[in-house]
């Protein structure tokens, strides 16, 4: 059966959606299927494929960042430059291409983990940070 949400989803509009709050100083989750949107007040703002557990900085320190989408005609797909793990209550950060990773930021997981668990109940589905 298709998910129809996943076949309506306008990856650019979500960007730009959690970008604007994260610029505007505002801490907002946005779950959309197995995607994970973040927007922090300190002007950080990431999307996360729980699927798969890649990760796309979308906004870092207040400035957006450039990301790819691909646009296939019928769906959208990023190009995923971090993956993601959870570790001892934090998510970490690494490059996907195998460049250091000692720069980049992480984060606090008990918040995003409340949030998958809310959404799973209400979806239906299985998704884990």
């Amino acid at each position: 059966m298709q998910d129809d949400r996943k076949t309506s989803l306008n990856l650019p509009k979500e960007c730009d959606y959690i970008v604007s709050k994260a610029l505007a100083g505002e801490n907002t989750i946005v779950m959309m299927g197995c995607l994970m949107f973040l927007a922090y007040a300190g002007g950080d703002a990431f999307v996360l494929d729980l699927d798969d557990k890649y990760a796309c900085p979308l906004c870092l320190d207040g400035q957006k960042q450039p990301y790819r989408l691909l646009d296939t005609g019928t769906t959208w797909a990023f190009e995923w430059p971090w993956s993601y793990d959870l570790a001892k209550g934090s998510v970490y950060f690494k490059r996907t291409d195998g460049e250091d990773s000692s720069g980049l930021p992480s984060m606090i997981a008990g918040a995003l983990d409340r949030e998958v668990k809310r959404y799973n109940r209400k979806a239906g589905t299985n998704f884990h940070l």
